[in-house]
């Protein structure tokens, strides 16, 4: 059963506030609400994010809770080759067009 709530943990949010990434808010938002892979077990997941003309990439960490919903407790910049690996893994963030998950 695919889960249709996201939860962002406190963690994560306060890891964001304290990083230089460049990536606001409304983009991670926006990557939740169309999260279209099927997780069904703790795994990460990379994504590529284009600011200002700079390719950014993280890798963002789920775990499956015991109601069956997504929680995101942690991300990473990670390099090019780490975000290749991951989609030669199967492991690229999917995108549906509309929101399709409520993020807690």
């Amino acid at each position: 059963m695919d889960a249709k709530q996201i939860m962002i943990t406190f963690d994560f949010i306060d890891n964001m506030e304290r990083d230089t990434i460049d990536v606001d808010w409304n983009d991670i938002i926006y990557l939740m609400e169309r999260l279209n892979n099927d997780i069904d077990h703790d795994t990460s997941l990379g994504h590529v994010f284009h600011k200002n003309g700079n390719a950014i990439f993280i890798e963002l960490y789920f775990e499956i809770d015991k109601d069956n919903s997504y929680i995101v407790d942690h991300y990473e910049h990670i390099s090019s080759d780490r975000y290749l690996d991951l989609m030669l893994d199967g492991r690229k963030l999917e995108l549906a067009e509309k929101p399709i998950r409520e993020i807690l």
